[in-house]
């Protein structure tokens, strides 16, 4: 498995992540003169599961922001907006990663959050927001490190 602990601590761009790995600018004009992608070095299923694991801190971080917007507490919206942002340098570290192996991250609709509302429904208010993301962050801690320990 990659390691993200090496591609978090990077602070390459999109753009030369991209282009170390043969992808072309996808908003720039096409040309017909494009190079090869470099070859995937995993497999599709683990292609997904990092899509995953990209798009689930992404919607963390977009869930903190909308919060943070909304609280009328201003200690609380100070906390919020840095839980937005550590889960959007997540999201963004899961990116450069899945750059480095060759891909390019997939769109998924599946996330942690939708998996725990399918099991528990929507909180019904902030304070159960809260309770959940503090039980959600520490499950995934332990999701991670079990992670490392399946066999490849």
């Amino acid at each position: 498995m990659v390691d993200i602990l090496a591609a978090s601590n990077s602070r390459r761009t999109i753009d030369t992540l991209a282009e170390s790995n043969g992808h072309h600018d996808p908003f720039a004009a096409s040309n017909g003169d494009h190079e090869s992608p470099k070859q995937l070095e995993i497999t599709e299923n683990e292609l997904w599961l990092l899509s995953y694991y990209r798009e689930s801190e992404l919607a963390g971080s977009l869930l903190m922001g909308r919060l943070a917007r909304e609280t009328d507490d201003d200690d609380l919206r100070v906390r919020l907006t840095e839980h937005c942002a550590e889960e959007a340098r997540h999201a963004w570290a899961w990116t450069e990663t899945i750059l480095k192996v060759g891909g390019m991250p997939k769109r998924v609709s599946e996330t942690y959050q939708s998996r725990y509302h399918a099991a528990v429904g929507n909180p019904s208010n902030l304070l159960e927001v809260l309770a959940l993301t503090q039980i959600f962050e520490r499950r995934v801690v332990r999701h991670f490190r079990a992670h490392l320990s399946w066999p490849d």
